[in-house]
């Protein structure tokens, strides 16, 4: 009987001092927080790759790049420092290098890129630069070849209307696709 009133008694105790503490993160807050994503853990074991995203509340913008992490342990490597996004790191089959979407370039030509990097650092190299943003992509099971999404290229039509300010967006309209 002495152990369920202790227990009432700290539980009552504890609860408001509890609830006195919680402070409702303010939005300044939530943009302060970095998140980490789409972990890849490379073919042997021994290393993973995720994506890390910042943001620039001043600058209203964000930035993710790719770091790497031996899983015996060690300090991060961030992999890449571009300052849009560099994001879906993918391992080569063989474990070589990784392949990886980049928004590089200004204005109209800011879309992303395919490229690859080795693991153990270097620059990255431009795989392939679609006329469109690369959506996703995967490696063929022997490393040799990706296969990748992209949109459809803009029609001669649609340039011109989104160059006078007729790019309206019907919902439920038709829309462009993607493809393989």
């Amino acid at each position: 009987m002495s152990r369920l009133l202790f227990a009432a008694a700290l539980l009552c105790v504890a609860l408001p001092a509890a609830a006195q503490q919680q402070v409702a993160p303010t939005l300044d807050d939530l943009f302060r927080y970095e998140t980490i994503s789409d972990a890849q853990l490379s073919p042997d074991g021994t290393m993973a790759l995720y994506t890390l995203r910042t943001m620039n509340l001043e600058k209203n913008e964000s930035d993710t790049d790719i770091w790497l992490v031996r899983t015996q342990g060690g300090q991060p490597i961030r992999m890449t420092t571009n300052p849009k996004s560099d994001s879906r790191p993918r391992w080569r089959p063989d474990g070589s290098a990784f392949a990886f979407t980049s928004v590089r370039g200004d204005g109209s030509e800011a879309r992303a890129a395919l490229y690859l990097m080795s693991p153990f650092g270097g620059e990255s190299e431009l795989l392939y630069r679609h006329p469109t943003a690369i959506n996703a992509f995967e490696w063929s099971p022997d490393g040799r070849t990706i296969a990748f999404t992209a949109r459809e290229e803009e029609t001669e039509e649609q340039k011109e209307a989104k160059k006078t300010g007729r790019d309206v967006e019907i919902e439920d309209g038709p829309e462009q696709h993607t493809h393989l």
